[in-house]
């Protein structure tokens, strides 16, 4: 679970100062009703404009608070859990700083194809759609989970994923004629393919997210256990 302020924050934007000092009086709000100071605290929105707050309560105990109270009803602290895990997984497997060296072998291996116009376009066709993906996976604001943005999370990802496979298809004849190419090029396409399947735009995200919510949702339950005050 997240620290209580943001990663990276940019206290000058209204936005994640707003988050940032909604996540302090949440912190604040648990440890005055626990006795604890939460380890992480994440904000979940349930309905458009309206958040929730899960914590992590030391030493394994979890809290959810809800309008400045803490939770009653199982039901509600099951659903913020499950979105606050398939969140998180959503946040591993977008790796930013391997999304930003396929960005960089990208760029290289576009130099490396001149005289191939086709075949660098569609790579920088994929550098476009991961540069989206970057820009949402790094963005402070990621400290607030709600399922639609998971979604949309998803949706970037699989936008670069189809444009990964534009790209192979450009470059099958460049495959079939290896043989033929410089070494540099051969080279500069290897190490793009290999950052591609590292950055994951080699396959659909969203087509693992059934599983992914299945075992979230399962995680969640368990943990629904641990709350810090009796649930019905």
């Amino acid at each position: 679970m997240a620290p209580v302020t943001p990663s990276d924050p940019t206290p000058d934007h209204p936005d994640v100062a707003a988050l940032v000092a909604e996540l302090t009086d949440a912190a604040a709000a648990v440890e005055a009703l626990t006795g604890a100071p939460p380890a992480g605290v994440r904000a979940v929105e349930i309905t458009p404009g309206r958040s929730v707050h899960v914590c992590a309560v030391p030493p394994d105990g979890v809290a959810l608070l809800v309008d400045g109270r803490l939770a009653t009803r199982r039901r509600d602290v099951h659903q913020a859990l499950t979105a606050v895990l398939v969140g998180e997984h959503l946040l591993q497997v977008i790796d930013p700083e391997a999304l930003e060296y396929l960005m960089e072998a990208g760029g290289r291996a576009i130099v490396a194809l001149d005289g191939e116009p086709e075949v660098a376009d569609a790579i920088a066709a994929v550098l476009h759609a991961v540069h989206g993906l970057v820009a949402w996976r790094q963005d402070p604001l990621r400290e607030r989970t709600s399922l639609p943005d998971v979604d949309h999370g998803a949706a970037l990802q699989e936008r670069a994923w189809r444009a990964y496979g534009a790209f192979v298809r450009r470059s099958d004849a460049l495959a079939q004629a290896q043989d033929a190419l410089t070494p540099e090029l051969v080279s500069a396409l290897r190490v793009w393919e290999e950052a591609a399947g590292r950055a994951g735009v080699t396959e659909r995200l969203a087509d693992g997210m059934g599983q992914v919510m299945k075992a979230c949702d399962d995680a969640a339950a368990e943990l629904v256990d641990r709350h810090v005050t009796p649930l019905t």
